[in-house]
């Protein structure tokens, strides 16, 4: 052993969860058996749907409390508070974009059953980091800080920002527009030979000689340094092969989901047994649910879908207008380790947040739409463990504002198919390639789900 390392463990001490006995916790209604296999994968047991879910958040308490910290702390745009100045920026874009403040609007809107789910989660999350530890998780130790109080909006800000990481298109819209107005039309041409055809030049850009790319340096580095503390995309694949192909006779679906290497890394594997289902599968972490897993009949695997579901426009400050027909305004305060706090200037449009003060123009700006910063409601989380059938499985997805996924199922009846999940939006102009003049080009909803595209047992 390094003998930095065998002074860290003599100083520090080991912070592993309690694995043994009882434990007296407040929030489960009735006795949570939980039960770990020699990976420490837990085996939750409960009396109640509400309490499984309690279970659940419980042991990623236990076993990922500081990764749940950063999650909540990077979606808030708080990170400075425990990190200092090297933070500043990734608050500074969470806090235009507005992660928490969306997920705020949102759970309102909620159905009451996923409402108590989410809560039961958050509560034994909290329970677990409270409770289910001999001593708080070491970066609390060396960052001199306290665990937080995690919330059903922290889980979806959550699901807000693995829809941010998983973007398609936003950043190329970035870059297509540093080259458009850093080296011109034909640069961009050479790029993509059908430029012009999919996007007229703007003139009121074209004529604005005096444009440096460096003028979107900002915004670019905001979201480099974000996107470093959640990783980036990655490819991935998904697959079923029918029974009539297997030597059992059954489908077999197989999942290999290439998120970020990060440590720890994002999904938390676990089986969970309630008196009406049972599930077993891969969770992210600081999320109820399993993205790949199965239910004892249905199975389903998950890759990034890669939907189109964020646009960029360019605005004019003098005229934003916010969706009751005058400019959103408001200012939060980032607090900094060290130093004095920030002031930041939050303006909201009639369609999102701007993320990019400055074009190198007098009063442009950049804005962001997202149907994942749509405050809907969702049944997925209530309806996908109970599936039954590939109509189940469909329904269950009937609205997703988050990422969009490939989807692949294979169930105990022998059928295997794929669908394509999440909100997608209905352009009446443009095609989200590049941003665009501020327009109000959404439809009010997304493509619906009967619409999207799908495969049952294809020949």
């Amino acid at each position: 052993m390094k003998l930095s390392k065998f002074l860290f463990a003599t100083i520090l001490g080991k912070r592993l969860p309690k694995l043994n006995g009882e434990i007296q916790v407040e929030g489960s209604e009735s006795q949570i058996a939980i039960a770990r296999d020699e990976w420490g994968i837990p085996y939750i047991k409960a009396d109640s749907i509400r309490d499984a879910w309690f279970g659940l958040g419980f042991c990623q308490g236990q076993d990922r409390s500081f990764q749940l910290e950063l999650a909540q702390r990077l979606s808030r745009g708080t990170l400075s508070e425990i990190i200092g100045s090297k933070t500043i920026s990734a608050d500074r874009l969470s806090r235009q974009i507005g992660f928490h403040r969306s997920s705020e609007s949102q759970f309102p809107k909620l159905d009451s059953a996923t409402k108590q789910y989410m809560r039961a989660f958050c509560e034994g999350v909290n329970q677990g980091r409270a409770n289910g530890t001999h001593k708080k998780a070491h970066e609390f130790t060396l960052l001199k800080c306290e665990p937080s109080v995690f919330t059903p909006e922290d889980t979806l800000s959550t699901l807000k920002l693995f829809a941010f990481q998983m973007g398609s298109n936003w950043d190329s819209e970035l870059t297509r527009l540093q080259i458009l107005l850093g080296d011109g039309e034909s640069a961009l041409k050479d790029l993509d030979p059908e430029y012009s055809q999919w996007h007229p030049l703007s003139t009121t850009l074209y004529h604005q000689s005096h444009f440096s790319s460096s003028h979107l340096e900002m915004l670019v580095t905001d979201i480099k340094s974000f996107l470093s503390l959640i990783g980036e995309s990655g490819g991935s694949n998904n697959w079923a092969i029918s029974g009539t192909h297997t030597e059992t006779g059954r489908p077999i679906l197989c999942n290999d989901p290439h998120l970020s290497p990060v440590v720890p890394n994002q999904w938390y594997l676990a089986r969970v047994e309630t008196p009406e289902w049972k599930l077993a599968g891969a969770s992210i972490v600081g999320l109820p649910g399993f993205a790949a897993g199965h239910n004892g009949y249905a199975s389903w695997g998950v890759t990034a879908g890669l939907g189109d579901n964020t646009d960029l426009y360019i605005e004019n400050a003098t005229t934003i207008k916010g969706h009751d027909g005058t400019t959103v305004k408001h200012k939060e305060v980032i607090n900094v380790k060290g130093r004095d706090p920030i002031i930041e200037n939050i303006i909201i449009t009639e369609r999102g947040p701007l993320i990019g003060h400055s074009l190198g123009f007098d009063n442009l700006a950049i804005s962001m739409r997202a149907t994942w910063l749509d405050t809907v409601p969702f049944n997925t989380l209530t309806e996908l463990p109970v599936v039954r059938s590939f109509s189940d499985f469909k329904k269950a997805w009937n609205r997703w504002p988050f990422s969009t996924f490939n989807m692949v199922y294979a169930d105990m009846g022998g059928d295997i198919g794929w669908k394509f999940v999440g909100d997608v939006p209905i352009r009446t102009t443009g095609n989200g390639m590049v941003p665009a003049p501020a327009q109000n080009n959404w439809l009010p909803s997304p493509i619906k789900i009967q619409d999207m595209p799908e495969r049952l047992n294809p020949s």
